[in-house]
């Protein structure tokens, strides 16, 4: 097996690994967040409102693999090119922030990505669910896979339109400095953003962002739901010679 590297030739495994883990959580806590939900209310058709509150909940169990995940993986983009970079390798940042700030620094950016995960699985799993029923007419059990993957990167758009901002302030407290940082809190980091950039400070970046959201999130979707249907289907196979 080939390594994972950077751009700049450093092992990425542990942002990679980040990665898979953090998919995980967010569908299978999104499912079983809707099945407790749907056994809380006696139905199986949920509201929007309902979508949500499953969705946050995905969203927030998520931010404890995506905090440090991506912390690690924005230290490691943002060396390039660096001459001298300040770590060897994914795992040697680790080593290297823990050691000299704890797990409260490894955890950095912690109470914005918070927010951001909430905000956006809310969204994320809500919509998907809208655009998927609007474009099967109602008929989700027998939608095609090109009308999943149209569902996915729609769902996938919403969700960064949704928190584009926030994500954007928890990367600039993530890179900070931690001996003499920029900003002393989000709060802060959105002033002093504001008041360099304008408003437009705020979504730049976002056209990338959405370009590269477009394949992912259709892809997740299809993978998702063809890798389910395979288990139920084996599942159901196994019931009957049983």
């Amino acid at each position: 097996m080939k390594e994972a590297h950077s751009p700049s030739g450093r092992v990425l495994y542990p942002p990679l690994l980040g990665v898979g883990a953090a998919t995980s959580i967010q569908f299978g806590v999104n499912e079983n967040t809707k099945k407790f939900m749907q056994g809380l209310t006696g139905k199986t058709d949920l509201s929007m409102a309902h979508l949500a509150i499953c969705g946050a909940v995905a969203g927030i169990a998520n931010t404890v693999i995506s905090t440090p995940a991506e912390h690690i993986r924005i230290r490691m983009q943002s060396q390039g090119a660096m001459a001298n970079p300040p770590y060897k390798s994914s795992l040697d940042c680790v080593k290297k922030i823990h050691s000299q700030n704890g797990m409260k620094g490894i955890f950095k950016g912690g109470n914005p990505t918070l927010l951001r995960e909430a905000i956006a699985y809310a969204v994320y799993f809500s919509m998907y669910d809208w655009c998927l029923k609007k474009i099967t007419g109602n008929n989700i059990k027998d939608a095609e896979m090109y009308k999943i993957a149209f569902s996915g990167a729609f769902a996938g758009v919403c969700f960064w339109f949704s928190v584009f901002p926030i994500d954007l302030i928890k990367s600039k407290i993530q890179i900070d400095n931690f001996s003499n940082p920029q900003y002393t809190s989000a709060l802060d980091c959105m002033r002093q953003t504001y008041k360099a950039q304008g408003f437009g400070g705020f979504w730049r970046g976002l056209g990338p962002c959405l370009v590269r959201a477009l394949p992912v999130n259709s892809g997740s979707f299809v993978v998702y739901t063809g890798t389910l249907s395979m288990l139920q289907g084996k599942k159901e196979a196994a019931l009957s010679i049983a």
